[in-house]
């Protein structure tokens, strides 16, 4: 497989090689075509690392949170806040796969992430008035 730039994938250009910082204080080595997509993954890359705890919060203890309803009987209200969390946290924190990443672009990743996140919103929205008309 040809080498790609790491923030817009495309393969034309004079590709260049960059060190990006780690979480560890270890560097991975990225291509990328231009100053500007380097900057642009710099920069992305830094909001990853800064808030790759208030990812894992919102995909993880957030949804359970929205368990609670539960108790009182309130499915479709429980539904709503499980996919609001975890749809709100893509949209916020729109981190992919590094295949994922490999194969679109951080750029497109991103966005990516973020149009799952909607539609993960927009099935509890729609689950929220659904689901009691199942029951019964």
């Amino acid at each position: 497989m040809s080498k790609k730039c790491i923030w817009c994938a495309t393969k034309e250009g004079e590709l260049s090689v960059i060190t990006l910082d780690g979480a560890k204080g270890e560097g991975s080595d990225v291509t990328v075509c231009s100053d500007e997509c380097g900057t642009q993954i710099h920069e992305f890359s830094a909001f990853a690392q800064s808030h790759i705890v208030h990812f894992l919060v919102g995909l993880l203890v957030l949804p359970a949170l929205g368990l609670i309803p539960l108790f009182w009987g309130y499915e479709g209200l429980s539904l709503l806040l499980i996919c609001g969390f975890m749809g709100g946290t893509m949209i916020l924190f729109p981190f992919a796969t590094p295949q994922t990443m490999e194969l679109l672009g951080a750029r497109k990743s991103a966005l990516l992430a973020r149009i799952m996140g909607a539609l993960i919103v927009c099935t509890g929205i729609i689950l929220m008035f659904v689901l009691p008309n199942a029951s019964g």
